[in-house]
């Protein structure tokens, strides 16, 4: 073999193995490519997969809060559309006369007698309508709110109350705690006065007037009817105690006396609610409620 045939051999040897090396090196780095490129599109599609989750958690609380909005709104509508039935019902009854009135309050409870009344508290409010006072002996009701749970359950101003919820109160402040504590129901237990009644009279809408005056009594601290016009001598009598206009209990002060005649002044046209004590000829001149304190406690609508 020559020289040339060698050197032929040789150079023929060398470039296989030099494909052959080329073609392996090809090989690994394709598949170091191919794996590359495999994580990437799993981490891609990993998180691809979160943010779809994201989105549907954020679709699912975006569709809670529309229905819990839409709830809401609805149950206000439905108070709003029972407000309105309400009121329209009012002005399509008939006028009530005053006695009836009068006769049906006065019979739908016993006075001068304990009672317990359950109160439901509305949604969201705290209290039932009520304002207190502490006397030397009570706690006195002094105002019951319109249309409020209180009124709702016939709670009138003038009574005493004796106990919130099982537990007997001797404090204005403390009977306050106890009703703003309770979570949806109250049980309230009242006393009413003795003779006690509430009677409506009809004001006229054409001059506002009533026919009734009244005066300080300085034996019994109250404000007296003095004066009955013969149109509501069926619901009133000369002597009566005044004790609350239009559900506000009248402070014991001569001062009461004006103040209970710009009430009536000021009632709006149509049924005026009075609560009057309608005292015996054995109790005439002399107190029969609790004597108030020089410093006592009167506190806000509860």
């Amino acid at each position: 073999m020559g020289l040339l045939e060698l050197y032929e051999n040789a150079r023929s040897v060398a470039t296989e193995h030099s494909a052959r090396l080329h073609s392996s090196m090809d090989e690994n780095l394709a598949q170091e490519l191919a794996s590359s490129y495999a994580r990437a599109f799993e981490a891609e599609h990993q998180r691809r997969l979160r943010e779809i989750d994201a989105d549907a958690n954020l679709a699912h609380e975006i569709s809670s809060s529309l229905d819990d909005i839409e709830c809401e709104r609805s149950e206000r509508q439905l108070r709003e559309d029972e407000t309105l039935a309400k009121r329209l019902q009012a002005e399509l009854d008939p006028p009530i006369s005053p006695a009836a009135v009068a006769f049906t309050r006065e019979s739908s409870r016993p006075v001068g007698d304990e009672r317990t009344v359950e109160i439901c508290k509305r949604e969201g409010e705290s209290r039932v309508g009520i304002e207190l006072e502490k006397t030397r002996r009570d706690v006195t009701i002094t105002a019951v709110r319109p249309g409020t749970p209180a009124d709702e359950a016939e709670i009138l101003p003038g009574d005493f109350l004796l106990a919130v919820n099982g537990t007997m109160v001797t404090s204005a402040t403390r009977a306050s705690q106890l009703i703003g504590a309770a979570r949806d129901v109250v049980i309230l237990t009242t006393r009413s006065l003795p003779d006690a009644v509430s009677v409506w009279l009809e004001k006229s809408a054409h001059d506002g007037a009533v026919d009734v005056e009244f005066a300080w009594d300085s034996k019994v601290k109250e404000v007296r009817v003095v004066h009955v016009g013969d149109s509501i001598t069926n619901l009133l009598e000369v002597g009566d105690l005044l004790i609350a206009v239009h559900g506000v209990r009248l402070d014991r002060v001569p001062s009461s006396v004006t103040r209970a005649r710009e009430m009536v002044k000021l009632a709006p046209a149509g049924l005026l609610s009075l609560r009057i004590l309608r005292l015996g000829t054995e109790t005439m001149g002399r107190s029969v409620l609790s004597p108030i304190q020089s410093s006592h406690q009167k506190l806000g609508v509860i």
